[in-house]
């Protein structure tokens, strides 16, 4: 593999991998990380994949350091409230599970998974709370790839996705893609390419005030998107779009 997106569930992965698909650059969607390679106990995932460059996966965030030296690591964010309110839509977070058509049948294979790696996600007794320290800590635990040696690490925001910085992201991965073919890909593949049950109704205020809403606040406003409210828009791309070892 050349290059890894990853980050939170529900940030648009899926969109991602078809991007790239389209562009010509084979990008899987779980291919490679999925939740059959990476629980406690399972093989370690095979990174030498014959049908991709790339893979788009929340779940290899735990293995970035199994990766090959030039791995290009694509770090992708979205604005808290918006995972946070899709994670709260299909109860990913609920405790007891609630059944959701929107999960997987073995989707408390996910949430082991995550536990494994983020235990104190699941000291929460409030799931939003849940979901809410789910995005801060997998996206700290993401970062770790700015610090292992011999990655490529690149941190953008979803909502910065355009022509211009998805060339720069093609031209980091190291192929050439002209760019009307890379408008093209923009304007085929659709954005809300996984989309799921979302809860509208989640603002800050239904965050409960203390560390957990502080530290989302703290980290969201290193990613660039100004004081978390009522709004999803992040500040202006002008120095946050996509920051890079």
């Amino acid at each position: 593999m050349r290059f890894l997106v990853t980050g939170c569930s529900r940030s648009g992965t899926t969109y991602a991998a078809r991007v790239f698909s389209e562009l010509g650059i084979p990008c899987g969607h779980e291919s490679v990380f999925n939740i059959f390679r990476v629980r406690p106990g399972d093989p370690a995932p095979v990174l030498d994949h014959p049908d991709w460059l790339g893979d788009a996966s929340f779940l290899a965030v735990p293995f970035l350091e199994a990766l090959p030296a030039g791995t290009v690591v694509l770090h992708q964010v979205r604005h808290p409230l918006e995972v946070i309110r899709s994670h709260m839509g299909i109860h990913f977070f609920s405790e007891p599970g609630e059944p959701s058509q929107y999960l997987a049948e073995n989707h408390v294979d996910f949430l082991r998974v995550i536990e494994h790696h983020c235990p104190e996600i699941f000291r929460e007794r409030d799931e939003c709370a849940r979901c809410v320290l789910y995005w801060v800590n997998w996206n700290r635990l993401a970062e770790r790839a700015e610090r292992i040696p011999g990655l490529d690490y690149v941190r953008y925001r979803l909502e910065d996705l355009d022509a211009e910085l998805l060339e720069r992201l093609v031209t980091r991965i190291g192929v050439k893609v002209p760019r009307d073919r890379i408008e093209a890909a923009l304007a085929t593949v659709p954005r809300d390419a996984n989309h799921r049950l979302r809860d509208e109704s989640i603002t800050l205020s239904r965050i409960a005030a203390g560390p957990v809403r502080d530290a989302l606040r703290q980290l969201a406003r290193r990613y660039g998107y100004g004081r978390v409210s009522h709004s999803t828009k992040p500040c202006r791309r002008s120095t946050a779009a996509a920051t890079s070892a």
